[in-house]
């Protein structure tokens, strides 16, 4: 019903560091990685090494949907600016 299941943050470096974080917490809540829909915010787009190693072993990943929001910034800014913008 469009509301929010869990929001979790972690610093990593490496897309490997990125994948074993989200795969960890989607074990620790016996999430199946082939089922739960993941969506990212922050600086991330499709062609990165971390979005690309998530669609590796998450089957239901996108980008955060903002092209409802309607300011000054582009998608991508909102995107990564999400948390601060709608605060």
């Amino acid at each position: 019903n469009q509301k929010l299941h869990l929001f979790n943050s972690f610093e990593y470096k490496t897309p490997e560091d990125f994948i074993y974080y989200i795969l960890f917490t989607a074990e620790q809540l016996q999430l199946n990685p082939e089922n739960f829909k993941l969506e990212f915010l922050g600086a991330i787009v499709e062609t990165d090494a971390f979005y690309q190693i998530a669609y590796k072993y998450i089957r239901n990943i996108s980008l955060f949907d903002v092209s409802d929001f309607t300011n000054n910034f582009t998608e991508k800014e909102n995107r990564e600016h999400f948390i601060l913008l709608h605060s």
